[in-house]
């Protein structure tokens, strides 16, 4: 299939998702039955989403949600602010008045509803359509199978505020590795975010700093156990501080995964580190950003 109609057939697929949510937004817009609705694994679905709109997927829903709403209180100025909430999909009349009064400044029953939506007219007029361009770097991606992977972990919550746990469970599992005699520089250092910061308050999500063992290595407290199974994955080489990091995940996902014939698959991204960071530093990184993939399906 030639690359342009590779990448129209993905944006077709998530431009199904925006329509939906927009038309239907009393109908059911969880993750899992819109990531159906375009035919992609739920799994990566909110940062596919999030890199198509610039928006994560639940700040797009409570928006069209909003916007549904002020047309509705215009059109039927007499309905009742507790049919509208039910009409606009919000779970209870409290649950619609606070978004309002968070997005708008005002109480649903005070608001002069022309005046907003002028202003949300206008607020359209002048943002931009499309997602604004990051640095590429040059990014080359390959897509590489890998055979399963037998790993050892250990999990850190909350890392992402407060940065010295991470450290605490990277040394944890240094630790382990080396009580157990197995080679650092024959091991894989690997680290998988199994949280979206987006969608997951910040305390609770989950990093797991992982290594591969022998399957035959013995099993302790605190040691989690898990594997990979074989798959293809989209690989891209990155060094540089963490902003580097950031840009080169946004590159697979947003620049380089629509136009690819693939797609993302039901399993963890993983970042497979070249340089530890007793070497290289905690404030830099070599590493792959590595993003599971399936062929593109027709949908």
């Amino acid at each position: 299939m030639p690359r342009s109609r590779r990448k129209s057939d993905y944006i077709q697929r998530l431009d199904r998702v925006v329509d939906h949510i927009q038309r239907h937004p009393d109908g059911d817009l969880s993750l899992t039955a819109l990531a159906q609705l375009a035919h992609f694994s739920p799994f990566h679905f909110h940062r596919v989403f999030r890199a198509h709109t610039g928006q994560t997927l639940q700040a797009f829903v409570a928006r069209s949600r909003l916007d549904r709403a002020l047309f509705v209180m215009r059109s039927s100025p007499r309905k009742r602010l507790s049919q509208v909430a039910a009409d606009c999909g919000f779970e209870s009349p409290s649950t619609f008045s606070k978004a309002f009064r968070k997005a708008y400044g005002v109480s649903p029953s005070r608001a002069d509803i022309n005046m907003l939506l002028r202003r949300d007219v206008n607020a359209l007029k002048c943002s931009k359509t499309s997602v604004p361009s990051r640095r590429s770097h040059g990014w080359r991606v390959s897509v590489q199978m890998r055979d399963a992977l037998e790993l050892a972990a250990v999990r850190v919550t909350g890392g992402y505020l407060r940065p010295q746990t991470l450290v605490d469970g990277y040394l944890r599992l240094q630790a382990w590795i080396d009580e157990n005699g197995i080679e650092r520089n024959t091991s894989l250092l690997l680290g998988m975010s199994m949280d979206d910061p987006d969608i997951v308050p910040l305390e609770d999500c989950r990093y797991d700093f992982a290594c591969t063992v022998p399957a035959t290595i013995k099993r302790e407290s605190g040691i989690r156990r898990t594997q990979i199974p074989a798959a293809h994955w989209a690989t891209l080489n990155c060094v540089g501080d963490i902003s580097i990091v950031e840009d080169a995940w946004t590159h697979l996902f947003r620049d380089w995964l629509p136009t690819s014939g693939w797609q993302a698959a039901a399993l963890p991204a993983i970042e497979i580190f070249h340089q530890r960071p007793e070497v290289i530093g905690w404030d830099r990184f070599d590493l792959d950003c590595c993003l599971p993939v399936v062929p593109l399906a027709v949908g």
